[in-house]
């Protein structure tokens, strides 16, 4: 049996609802993402930048009104405000919460031939 997952992350707001207009910024690691801002992309093949602030409808980051994923090329900081420009969410770095980046790593510390217990 195979489930559905959906692929798009959704943002709630502080009482837990689907975030309503909200505003994401995404910026340089471990600084403020509003004051120091990165190239966000719509596509994977980075070659669509998208305006920042982000906005959002029922908590997900859309474009056009339509729910969109963004990419990045490496490890951002991120502030989410709700409509009222309150501080929903900060995080420093992406790592921390970056599925993508913590499966790299687990197979590349995996794959290290200096444990005996690890590599091929």
């Amino acid at each position: 049996m195979t489930f559905v997952v959906s692929p798009l992350p959704q943002l709630f707001d502080t009482v837990g609802a689907p975030l309503l207009n909200g505003y994401v910024y995404v910026g340089t690691a471990n600084a403020n993402p509003e004051t120091s801002p990165i190239t966000v992309y719509w596509d994977s093949a980075l070659t669509q930048p998208a305006a920042q602030p982000l906005r959002t409808a029922f908590g997900y980051i859309v474009r056009n009104g339509t729910p969109a994923m963004v990419y990045v090329s490496g490890d951002y900081s991120l502030t989410v405000r709700d409509a009222m420009k309150r501080q929903v969410l900060y995080s420093p770095t992406s790592t921390d919460y970056n599925v993508g980046s913590l499966v790299t790593a687990l197979r590349s510390d995996l794959a290290s031939a200096a444990d005996a217990a690890k590599g091929a």
